[in-house]
């Protein structure tokens, strides 16, 4: 033994003054006296003995009750090229070493709870690649591991839509104006064999200690079935009843918005107020259940013959709404159409059905009740006239 330290002779128990007179091999066979595994001191004993250049390193435990953790590091030393011995590092990791194992379960505990929980649990990169899922995850999107992890969501479980690329990003944006923060969002999520659910997410950001986004936390819930519920109840909200367009509240609300749009832009927005002429007669002399279907076969008439981008409304009872946009002139060439199309069009067994329409153009400077109130007039006034009528301003 040429150099030892203190702790060395510490960690032995042996006098220094001792240690000086030790051969290599009195130094193995006092070290096996306080070191537990047997492994170890065979790697020791051959370490010695080896005439190599490679680093060796071990961990190992003593016997002693503190129950520390060395590092050793061992490695040849030369004199004018001849081997000569080696030299060999010891180093108190027991610190260290028991953090690892608290970090270790801590991890083990993290992820048995990820694996118990009725959620699922997803991270991924910013680029949409799937880093892990949880069990609960695989069995709801009925993929195996090694056929998602690695993957992008669009490749996945996200419909690859314009719609779905631009939300997702939307997303990772607003995670990273406010990385302290939840976002939650609703998607539109797809299994492996194309069935469609809609999940709530809750997703939070990971970052780097270069405040580099790595990943996203995502945990998300089945809520399919709310989602159905809670678009049935605007649907009845929304919707008339019996014909399946567009209320009167409905319309109002969505008229409301289209005149502001209409003051603020200049935009052409034109008013159809049409009533199914002699409509009374229909119910007395077949019954409401004939009108029911008379209505219901109309509306389904109309919304073929108008654009997708017209609003179309049952107003109450036989009087139904269209807005459309546009000037008054295409108004009353809509109007026209829709009386010929109905004038023409065989209900069953019944007389010829016709319809009255009044058409009014949106005034800038008019309030919605008035420009309401002149479409209205004019149908009257188509009436008056003999019925099967478009009548304008």
């Amino acid at each position: 033994v040429l150099y030892f330290n203190k702790n060395f002779a510490k960690l032995i128990g042996v006098n220094e003054e001792k240690i000086k007179n030790f051969s290599i091999f009195k130094i193995l066979k006092t070290i096996e006296k306080v070191i537990r595994d047997e492994n170890i001191l065979k790697k020791l004993r051959a370490d010695y003995l080896k005439n190599k250049v490679d680093i060796f390193k071990d961990y190992f435990y003593i016997k002693n009750g503190d129950k520390k953790v060395f590092y050793k590091e061992s490695l040849p030393f030369y004199v004018n090229g001849v081997f000569k011995g080696r030299v060999c590092l010891l180093r108190d990791v027991s610190k260290e070493k028991k953090y690892e194992r608290k970090l270790l379960k801590a991890r083990q505990e993290y992820e048995d709870l990820v694996e118990s929980v009725n959620a699922i649990v997803l991270k991924w990169e910013a680029n949409g690649k799937i880093k892990f899922i949880n069990r609960y995850g695989l069995e709801f999107f009925k993929f195996k591991k090694d056929e998602i992890i690695g993957k992008s969501v669009f490749e996945t479980i996200v419909p690859h839509t314009d719609k779905n690329g631009k939300d997702l990003y939307k997303m990772i944006q607003e995670i990273s104006i406010n990385p302290e923060k939840y976002i939650y969002n609703e998607n539109e999520n797809v299994d492996k064999y194309g069935n469609r659910y809609w999940i709530v997410w809750r997703n939070k950001p990971v970052y780097d200690d270069d405040g580099n986004l790595i990943e996203i936390l995502s945990i998300g819930s089945d809520y399919t079935q709310q989602k159905k519920l809670k678009d049935r109840l605007k649907q009845l909200a929304e919707t008339d009843e019996l014909t399946g367009i567009y209320n009167r509240r409905k319309f109002m609300e969505l008229l409301k918005k289209e005149t502001e749009k209409s003051k603020r832009y200049n935009n052409n927005i034109s008013l159809l107020l049409i009533d199914i002429d002699d409509f009374k007669k229909i119910n007395d002399t077949y019954g409401h259940e004939i009108g029911d279907f008379v209505l219901t076969l109309f509306s389904k008439l109309v919304s073929k013959n108008i654009r997708e981008t017209d609003i179309f409304a049952r107003w109450g009872g036989e009087e139904f709404v269209i807005l459309t946009f546009t000037d008054l002139r295409n108004a009353k060439i809509l109007g026209e159409k829709i009386c010929n199309v109905v004038s023409n069009f065989k209900f069953d067994d019944l007389d010829k059905i016709t319809v009255s329409i009044g058409i009014a153009s949106y005034k800038k400077d008019e309030d919605i009740n008035s420009f309401i109130s002149r479409a209205d007039k004019l149908m009257y006034k188509a009436k008056q006239s003999g019925k099967n009528k478009v009548a304008t301003a």
